[in-house]
């Protein structure tokens, strides 16, 4: 399991591929999700080395409920969020992990044409419901930022 680098507007993301053929009816754990980051982090240069080994789910901190649900058996991937020691932290919001630095201050259509570059196909076919998609995500990160 590995994620793809990308950056967009000067934010660096990883981002795992969680189409059904490929990684159906898995779960990842919260070692696993702390693998990944830790990967994310190192790719990046976000000090992996000083990367929490436990992270902390977000639903814990907020009230929100998880990006990716367990439903029809579908891949699950808890929300997480991991502090350095420096004081930076990284998260993930279902299979996209990132800087709360970097991400703070996105607002709903800076997400939005974030979400278009990401799955433009999908995006294309449902746009509403990915704009939906984008304020979630906003105001989770706002949540996190708070918390």
């Amino acid at each position: 399991m590995e994620l793809e680098y990308i950056e967009f507007e000067g934010c660096h993301f990883g981002v795992l591929d969680i189409l059904p053929k490929s990684l159906a009816q898995q779960v990842i754990t919260q070692d696993l999700a702390t693998e990944l980051a830790q990967a994310y982090a190192t790719h990046f240069g976000k000090a992996a080395s000083e990367l929490g080994k436990k992270a902390t789910k977000i639903s814990d901190i907020t009230t929100l409920p998880p990006m990716l649900a367990r439903e029809n058996r579908l891949l699950i991937l808890d929300d997480y969020c991991w502090r350095t020691d420096s004081g930076g932290v990284l998260y993930n919001l279902g299979c996209v992990f990132c800087d709360l630095a970097e991400c703070r201050e996105w607002d709903e259509d800076k997400t939005y044409a974030f979400l278009k570059v990401l799955y433009p196909k999908k995006v294309r076919a449902n746009p509403s419901a990915w704009q939906d998609y984008a304020k979630k995500l906003v105001e989770k990160t706002q949540a996190l930022a708070k918390g």
